[in-house]
């Protein structure tokens, strides 16, 4: 009686057989995820390092910031309010206050006087005194009585079980004379976390009933995208590196992750993958020369924004702020012109399949045909998307009727509107590169037989 092996190898094939359980995996797959792992692993590392920043004794602080006064006065910028310039430095670098944001529950609406203003859309003005009750942190299950001031800026109006986001300022020199420390809170905003975790589920479950495996797959690749921009790139930015290469080297790294996970190792994720690269480093290419062409740098996109970035810097972050502006364009064409890509990309493979008698032109013509049809939708999307980014803007230059050119030579305006056209640009011109590379692909293998038969 022959035992029954557990492992088997086909080419790249491996199947596993675990009693009555048997699967098959690629371990070219496997073994491009598991180098990617590790990749990630080293890179958060790398990326996490702490940075050696200014010296915190007084001296070298004080020097730190005078110097960042004297520049920002120097050039108009109004960093620091009036009194704030001229205040001596605190003594050492240990500070008695901590901050804390922390979710609390009305349960107890001890007073109130309010009214809605008709004149800005039923707002409520006034003021609630609200007994809470917080929910997590370490003051978790105390009391405390907050009040609740509404303006037309800030209508966070409250009832008996709102869930409210507050911060709670501990003051270790506010202690009684038993040493008890009583901490201020402070309402901040609704606490909105728990209905963004419920989007977040839907969107999930959705996607996983809809399109089953290949759905879930393309989680796994949203998630890792995310991890990748959020726990590498950002904190290797912060470390000084310039931005522009570093997001295209990470975005090519998430491309090559995602198309193998969501579709393994073959001609038409080689082609996807492959086309969207170019993409990209085509929509980063056109965006770095019309704003230098612009002069529009990131630097001056958005002042209040940029003055944090600047007052980073001279506090030792070596932060590459020009940079950022191009990064951005690349990360937000990504998901575009890798959907383009794919569509193309998958089209052609199938074409290829049904009719094997198509050549490489033919196959190449179908594939502009295809990618035509989805450029019209593809690019409405990436421009209406920044559109609506601007929405409030617009409607604020109709309202004031704003001069066109000043519009369009201010720097907002500028750089939307190269974000938006470098973007298009770079999915425009992945579909005849994405469709030639698949025609080309897919087309080898007749091309090969034939050398081989001669």
């Amino acid at each position: 009686m022959k035992k029954k092996r557990i492992f088997t190898f086909d080419k790249s094939k491996v199947a596993v057989t675990l009693g009555k359980l048997s699967f098959s995996f690629d371990w070219r797959v496997v073994l491009i995820l598991l180098v990617s792992v590790l990749v990630f692993i080293v890179a958060y590392f790398g990326a996490n390092t702490p940075v050696a920043k200014y010296n915190s004794s007084v001296s070298d602080a004080q020097n730190v910031y005078f110097t960042h006064v004297d520049l920002a006065l120097s050039y108009g910028r109004k960093l620091f309010s009036d009194e704030d310039i001229g205040q001596d430095m605190p003594d050492d670098g240990t500070t008695v206050q901590t901050l804390e944001y922390e979710t609390a529950v009305v349960r107890e609406i001890l007073s109130q006087e309010w009214q809605r203003d008709e004149n800005t859309e039923n707002v409520h003005i006034g003021y609630q005194e609200l007994r809470v009750e917080l929910v997590s942190g370490r003051y978790k299950g105390q009391e405390f009585i907050v009040y609740n001031q509404m303006s037309k800026s800030f209508d966070k109006y409250s009832k008996v079980g709102t869930r409210l986001l507050v911060l709670v300022l501990t003051d270790l020199d506010s202690a009684d004379e038993n040493g008890v420390v009583v901490p201020s809170v402070s309402i901040m905003n609704y606490d909105r976390s728990h209905v963004l975790y419920i989007c977040v589920a839907v969107f999930m479950l959705v996607t996983i009933l809809v399109g089953g495996k290949v759905g879930a797959r393309s989680i796994l690749a949203l998630v890792f995208t995310l991890a990748c921009v959020i726990l590498i790139l950002v904190p290797m930015i912060l470390q000084g590196y310039q931005s522009v290469w570093l997001t295209l080297a990470i975005c090519i790294y998430v491309t090559i992750v995602s198309f193998v996970l969501l579709d393994g190792i073959n001609k038409k994720t080689v082609s996807a993958a492959l086309g969207t690269i170019m993409g990209f480093t085509l929509a980063a290419c056109f965006a770095t020369i019309a704003g230098a062409y612009a002069r529009i740098d990131g630097l001056e996109y958005n002042v209040s924004e940029t003055d944090s970035l600047i007052q980073a810097q001279y506090q030792g972050t070596p932060i590459y702020i020009r940079g950022l502006f191009v990064s951005g364009i690349i990360i937000a064409s990504l998901g575009a012109v890798m959907d383009v890509a794919m569509s193309i990309s998958s089209a052609i493979t199938e074409l290829r399949s049904v009719n094997s008698s198509l050549n490489w032109k033919q196959l190449f013509r179908s594939g502009m045909n295809i990618g035509r049809d989805a450029v019209g939708t593809m690019t409405n999307t990436l421009i209406l998307a920044f559109t609506g980014g601007a929405l409030v803007e617009l409607v604020l230059i109709n309202l004031y009727d704003w001069d066109f050119r000043a519009i369009i030579n201010s720097d907002f305006m500028t750089a939307e509107l190269i974000t938006g056209i470098a973007g298009s640009v770079g999915l425009v011109l992945a579909v005849p590169m994405t469709a030639l590379i698949a025609a080309l692909l897919v087309d080898n293998n007749r091309l090969l037989s034939v050398k081989k038969t001669k």
